[in-house]
């Protein structure tokens, strides 16, 4: 239609000219075109307000995460939250085939993207309490680990949430002090429910969300029924891409040295776009308060975990 040609021949003006590039399809804006907006348009418009607009603008960015949502430009906003496409389409909008050639964007015209407040990180410890993990004392180094990681997030990072779930054939949130209950479950292991616990419940948790699910044994169970390793796996691939998709870094803790279920781990990690730690009992405190620390190092320097 006549909107989608007016776009594209903007865009190609605009690619021509250096400011943006396209790749995959994809609309990206280059320093060249990040520096002509900063310099010529969005600093311009915070000028407006006065030293206030400016003070907000360099506030804003490394504690916050884009969104898919996009909203009207406000004074203060920073210039790297500009929804490119949204804007050139809403300004095109405006426009005529024998207007192009006098193409402006007006401060109307400009959309960017809302953000999420990302100082904090919502933590998941998923502890799989199957018969295995009786063994060589994982289960003991599990809960160890969920007592050591909530008292240090207690005292250095009040400001994190951190819950613990639980599960064997199937899944529940529990608190601090149940974990203490070192009873074990059947032979049966539905990891998938145990992943889908900690996204279901941290839905509307603030910040960061990221999960680490210490497991020992191959995957059979699900939604209540013994389905086999690989009905099972499929399950949990499924739901490690729900983890990619909602932004939740998954951290595969994996207490096993069969290669076939570190493969498998390596999958997860692959398909959620997480990563696995392949770990000995005896350090798994160790290992998983290092990256914890690790993950609000980051948020600390970046804005994100």
């Amino acid at each position: 239609n006549q909107r989608d040609g007016l776009l594209e021949e903007v865009l190609e003006r605009f690619e021509n000219a250096g400011y943006l590039s396209m790749e995959d399809g994809n609309i990206k804006i280059t320093s060249k075109g990040a520096n002509l907006l900063s310099r010529h348009l969005l600093r311009e418009i915070a000028c407006d307000a006065g030293p206030y607009g400016k003070h907000v603008a360099e506030e804003t960015g490394k504690s916050a995460i884009l969104t898919s949502t996009t909203r009207p430009y406000e004074l203060g906003d920073d210039y790297d939250l500009v929804d490119v496409e949204t804007t050139l389409i809403k300004a095109i909008e405006r426009l005529t085939i024998e207007k192009l050639d006098r193409f402006m964007l007006k401060r109307s015209d400009f959309m960017v993207h809302e953000t999420k407040k990302q100082g904090s990180l919502s933590i998941g410890v998923i502890i799989d309490k199957s018969g295995s993990m009786r063994e060589n004392s994982k289960l003991d180094a599990a809960i160890d680990t969920a007592m050591a990681l909530y008292e240090l997030v207690k005292r250095k990072y009040p400001e994190d949430k951190l819950r613990f779930f639980v599960f064997t054939d199937e899944a529940k949130e529990v608190e601090r002090w149940e974990i203490l209950d070192a009873s074990v479950g059947s032979g049966y292991t539905d990891i998938r429910a145990g992943l889908f616990a900690f996204r279901k419940a941290s839905r509307r948790d603030e910040g960061t969300r990221e999960a680490y699910l210490i497991t020992d044994a191959e995957p059979n169970y699900e939604n209540g029924v013994h389905v086999g390793f690989d009905a099972a796996a499929k399950g949990i691939i499924e739901e490690a891409e729900s983890y990619r998709r909602e932004g939740i870094m998954l951290k595969i803790v994996m207490l096993d040295k069969k290669r076939y279920l570190r493969e498998f781990a390596s999958l997860m990690a692959k398909k959620s776009l997480g990563k696995v730690l392949f770990v000995d009992p005896v350090d798994l405190s160790r290992v998983v308060i290092k990256d914890y620390l690790r993950s609000r190092v980051m948020i600390g320097r970046w804005g994100w975990g």
